[in-house]
């Protein structure tokens, strides 16, 4: 005969915490941008939003994900759970200091070209900046994302043809 063992009690791994916090909120940022397409909605904003359906969901998973982290606090654990895939954040090891300068770098780089490149997120930046600013601190271990340097790659200097 043989007995069911119980499940185990033991804690998720900061891996599985990380891939749940990402695929349920993108489940439910799809979810809400489909609903979006099927809704009855003015001729013209259903137009934009077929024709925009990537960013359109892009938007919804972020915009969903933002506003769970902001009212996380006052959450019960079952509902953080639903929303967000887990109550409780992945740590992350701390990344060295030889990393910080590019990983500033190429967050600021992406932050500023999706502004550029979809002028509807310009508005967005504002709002996003602070919580990357966050989430590199927590990354590079620095206290303050401003205090962290910002190192330029070195620019080639002009070669001219010898004859």
């Amino acid at each position: 005969m043989s007995t069911v063992a119980a499940p185990s009690s033991a804690p998720l791994s900061d891996w599985v915490v990380s891939v749940l916090r990402t695929a349920v909120p993108s489940v439910w940022g799809a979810l809400i941008a489909w609903v979006l397409t099927v809704v009855p909605l003015p001729h013209v904003v259903g137009v934009f939003l077929t024709s925009k359906s990537g960013v359109v969901a892009a938007l919804a998973i972020v915009g969903w994900y933002a506003l769970w982290r902001r009212i996380e606090p006052h959450l019960p654990a079952w509902a953080t759970r639903l929303v967000l895939g887990s109550s409780r954040a992945p740590s992350y090891a701390t990344i060295t200091a030889a990393v910080t300068p590019v990983l500033t770098n190429v967050v600021d780089k992406a932050i500023t070209d999706a502004a550029t490149q979809v002028p509807a997120l310009a508005p967005v930046v504002p709002l996003v900046a602070p919580e990357v600013a966050k989430i590199t601190t927590t990354l590079t271990g620095a206290s303050d994302p401003t205090a962290v340097p910002v190192v330029a790659p070195p620019v080639p200097a002009p070669t001219t043809p010898t004859a």
